[in-house]
């Protein structure tokens, strides 16, 4: 999924927090903290 292969990205929520467009990260992570 988006051209990385499994091993590219560690398997933790702040690997993944990197991949967010900085425009993006402040309304993901309300969504994400709301769903969690």
């Amino acid at each position: 999924m988006l051209g990385y292969d499994p091993d590219d990205i560690p398997q933790n929520v702040n690997s993944w927090e990197m991949l967010i467009h900085p425009e993006d990260k402040v309304w993901v992570m309300d969504a994400l903290n709301l769903h969690l």
